[in-house]
């Protein structure tokens, strides 16, 4: 009784899943950091840098992720993203569903279809608990998908292609975001155990090329993307973050304790499964320490493939025991994450509600290339923002960036307005000295009106600029001294 109704918990949470992943397909899904990506990976396209040096007064945005993040979203807009974005939402889509495929892939090398199937409810119902960044353009996703092709690719047959693929899966990581580089720990592991340590040397330096093959293109800075990483770490540990981010550890960890509890009682010893357990507990607590200002949950979602391998194994070697014994432990947490994921599951289903695309954003392209003719003997346009945050016609920038236009100033830019990083001041000049022509505010909204800006950034607009003419979608901004000089 107790297998068909986990079989049923997971079939529920794997089915929720799947249905507020496609219709996600539909959503507009875009907040400061996901326009960010999109437009730092239309200025790659174009020649400009992808990362600038923190402290340098000419910098205008950065935004600290690996670049293969900003190379994937430059594919989606290649593949014609920048005029559908439904084909941006296709590669979040596509690495959410190759997730439950791997997942379930993975998970069939140990246990039964049906056990496999009831074992899905826990990383599901992890990344069920924030939908949005699961759903959103950003790299969390991929690493946890990449994460799981990395442990599936240690446990094939051949060695040589064993080696290769985790390596390259390792450099993919890294290559997203350096704070998951602990999700190759389980990998690795697999490697050393069955091939030895010539394979693991070899996989480490697979992923070594793979990890910095990006930084061999002009625009792609290695020092500027370390000062970036060494400042943020600079910041510290911010303690409301570092408190969520442990009980989301003790969530995942407790399917572990509450296995290991169960196998001993029945005879079955740790040792043989003891590394696992004690890389996964320390992938935890770095994960922890990279709970800086911004991170949450999410970033230790790299561990969750390693954690449900290792509920595979336990259920695995209890395989001796009677059917009944056997199958207790892995069933309950199936339906207690079904439990946690009937909870989640509204919620997320909200989010994909509210997110669904505007009616008003087709308009707006329009509205945007109309400009482009209109102002086409300007040097420069560029989209601003309003007095409304999360504004879609201002996140709509990535547009103009990628058909050649300048990149100047970016809401993320404005959150490092601290003492370790003041606000750029190249962008305070560019707007003190007139240096772009035009500039698209959402219409009727006070221009740069965000918490994110400085005040100063808002004055120079306000003494430099007048609106030369509105199509009720944009205002477009002229400089008032004429032609920028």
């Amino acid at each position: 009784m107790l297998r068909r109704v986990a079989l049923a918990s997971g079939l529920f949470v794997l089915f929720a899943y799947l249905v507020i992943t496609l219709c996600s397909l539909r959503c507009f899904m875009m907040q400061l950091d996901e326009a960010n990506i999109l437009s730092i990976s239309a200025a790659t396209f174009r020649g400009l840098p992808m990362y600038q040096l923190p402290t340098s007064p000419g910098s205008n945005y950065s935004l600290v992720y690996g670049p293969f993040t900003f190379l994937i979203y430059l594919a989606a807009l290649l593949m014609g993203g920048v005029s559908h974005f439904w084909i941006v939402r296709g590669f979040a889509v596509a690495a959410n569903l190759g997730l439950c495929a791997v997942l379930y892939r993975l998970l069939r090398r140990f246990v039964s279809a049906s056990t496999a199937i009831s074992l899905l409810a826990l990383p599901l119902s992890a990344l069920l608990q924030h939908a949005e960044l699961a759903l959103s353009a950003r790299s969390d996703i991929w690493v946890t998908l990449f994460a799981a092709l990395a442990i599936l690719s240690s446990y094939l047959d051949g060695e040589v292609l064993a080696v290769i693929l985790v390596g390259i899966m390792g450099g993919l990581i890294v290559d997203l975001k350096i704070s998951a580089a602990p999700a190759l720990f389980y990998p690795l592991l697999i490697l050393n155990r069955r091939f030895g340590l010539r394979a693991l040397a070899t996989a480490l330096l697979v992923m070594a090329a793979g990890a910095l093959a990006p930084f061999t293109l002009q625009n792609i800075s290695l020092h500027n993307y370390v000062a970036w990483i060494l400042f943020t770490r600079s910041e510290g540990i911010a303690a409301a973050n570092a408190w969520i981010n442990l009980f989301f550890a003790l969530f995942l960890i407790a399917p572990c304790v509450m296995m290991e509890i169960f196998a001993r009682r029945f005879g079955l010893a740790l040792r043989p499964r003891l590394p696992e357990l004690v890389l996964i507990v320390l992938c935890l607590f770095l994960a922890l320490l990279t709970s800086k200002g911004g991170s949450g949950p999410h970033y230790l979602w790299h561990i969750v493939p390693s954690i449900v391998v290792y509920l595979a194994l336990v259920s695995r070697d209890m395989k001796n025991l009677t059917a009944g014994e056997q199958i207790a432990p892995v069933y309950l947490i199936a339906v207690a994450c079904a439990l946690l994921a009937c909870v989640n599951v509204p919620r997320a289903w909200q989010q994909v509600k509210i997110s669904l695309m505007p009616p008003g954003v087709p308009k707006a392209e329009q509205s945007i290339q109309r400009y482009l003719c209109i102002y086409r003997n300007r040097s420069s346009i560029q989209i601003g923002y309003g007095s409304v945050a999360g504004d879609y016609r201002s996140e709509l920038r990535y547009i103009l960036v990628y058909r050649g236009q300048p990149y100047t100033v970016e809401g993320n830019t404005g959150r490092f307005d601290t003492q370790l990083l003041p606000f750029p001041a190249n962008v305070l000049h560019r707007m003190e000295g007139c240096k772009d022509d035009v500039w698209l505010v959402p219409h009727a909204q006070a221009p740069f009106d965000l918490w994110v800006l400085p005040d100063s950034l808002r004055s120079a607009f306000l003494a430099n600029y007048n609106i030369d003419r509105s199509d009720g979608i944009y205002d477009a901004w002229v400089c008032n001294r004429g032609r920028s000089h």
